[in-house]
């Protein structure tokens, strides 16, 4: 069986938050340096009204200054939260790119409120095994 345990690492992607406007919002910068893929998982609960979707932003700059909506043939998976009936649910999406950093970003359509979340897993590190990564 393989070892994930070894060959990944968990950084905080997107701090537990209520969404509700019609925005962009923004997640953790990520530092893709030394692995070899990145998968969010990301979630929603407490919704009241649905209408919005995960996007996967990315750049060459540490600060993403330079962020840009990353291209579909980059990002494996959706993330539609598109009625009330997805309470409580869970998305993943991967990033295929080849941007150093990357973040998850939730956009929301109108007054969709409700609490949102993310994790990242950084896969297959370069060298050895992981250790957290502090965002």
């Amino acid at each position: 069986m393989l070892d994930l345990y070894n060959n990944s690492t968990v950084a905080k992607a997107f701090e537990s938050q209520v969404v509700n406007s019609e925005t962009t919002t923004a997640g953790e910068i990520i530092s893709l340096a030394g692995y070899e893929g990145v998968v969010f998982a990301l979630g929603a609960s407490a919704l009241t009204t649905a209408g919005g979707y995960w996007i996967i932003q990315e750049g060459d700059e540490a600060d993403l200054s330079d962020a840009a909506t990353a291209p579909a043939a980059s990002v494996l998976g959706a993330a539609v939260i598109d009625s009330d009936d997805d309470d409580f649910s869970a998305y993943r999406m991967g990033y295929v790119g080849s941007k150093p950093y990357v973040r998850a970003a939730y956009v929301s359509d109108g007054d969709q409120a409700g609490q949102m979340w993310g994790v990242a897993f950084l896969l297959q590190p370069h060298a050895g095994a992981t250790a957290a990564q502090t965002t």
